[in-house]
């Protein structure tokens, strides 16, 4: 097995038992999230997005801070990340963030996106990350 499998089976087994001692949703708050998920946008390259919020399923980039959409596929397609929840993920829109000085693109599941809506800027802080981060976000992320 590769290093990689192994560290996905060992964040897998670790977020299962802490899935298995937290408190189950209210059922309210989950016909809430399935609502926002289920509201679909239509995204072009160029568009400015974000996390819906709840919504948000990969470390980066952080709730409420924009990436642009460089490709959006005309079908949904599963990842493949074999060995991993995300590989029966649907995904179909290509973000764009800039991590570690460098821009980067990942495929995640458009509907956990919205238009994003300036708010404050974002400290510039909020929207960098370490190189280890990057290393450990792009071994996770779709591609």
């Amino acid at each position: 097995m590769s290093v990689n499998i192994l560290k996905s089976m060992t964040g897998a087994c670790q977020a299962l038992q802490e899935m298995e001692n937290a408190p189950p949703a209210p059922a309210e708050e989950l016909r809430t999230l399935w609502g926002r998920y289920a509201e679909r946008h239509e995204f072009k390259p160029g568009d400015l997005v974000a996390w819906k919020p709840g919504l948000k399923n990969c470390k980066w980039p952080a709730e409420g801070v924009p990436c642009i959409v460089m490709e959006v596929m005309p079908a949904r397609r599963r990842a493949g990340n074999e060995g991993t929840d995300r590989e029966l993920a649907p995904t179909d829109v290509r973000i764009g963030l800039k991590c570690c000085g460098d821009f980067d693109g990942y495929w995640v599941d458009g509907n956990r996106l919205e238009p994003y809506r300036a708010q404050d800027p974002a400290p510039e802080e909020a929207m960098s990350i370490s190189d280890a981060e990057a290393t450990v976000f792009a071994e996770s992320a779709v591609v």
